[in-house]
């Protein structure tokens, strides 16, 4: 977690307290895609409203039944942690900050996330060239 952000290391935060209040036992793409709706005001600028992709992750997955905190990540988000080092390389930046997350969130197919952004009719790879 070196090469990441303080702004980035608060949205991985963020979920995982998420994902514990829902009481889920990992960090999913749909709890990242929630910290996101609190944390960063770049959804307003992508169109994006924060409410409507709230209601639609809780509709989709509802809550969980775990009462311990959030153990690891699950498979996809943990790719789309990977992902975002890449990202940093494409634009050439130094640290993974939030919209580079945000883009490898957007890129990771057959995931929660992925599928809030899909009954919502976004585009994903429309945003991903703004």
């Amino acid at each position: 977690m070196e090469f990441f952000s303080y702004e980035s290391l608060k949205i991985l935060q963020s979920a995982h307290k998420i994902a514990h209040e829902m009481r889920f036992s990992d960090v999913g793409t749909d709890h990242l895609l929630l910290a996101f709706c609190e944390k960063n005001s770049f959804l307003k600028q992508l169109n994006i409203d924060p409410l409507d992709l709230k209601f639609e992750v809780y509709k989709l997955i509802g809550f969980g039944s775990c009462e311990n905190p959030p153990s690891s990540y699950t498979p996809k988000t943990k790719t789309v942690i990977d992902n975002s080092l890449d990202e940093v390389s494409s634009f050439k930046d130094g640290l993974v900050e939030p919209i580079h997350i945000f883009i490898s969130l957007l890129k990771e197919k057959n995931c929660i996330s992925n599928a809030v952004f899909d009954n919502l009719s976004m585009d994903t790879d429309i945003l991903i060239d703004l």
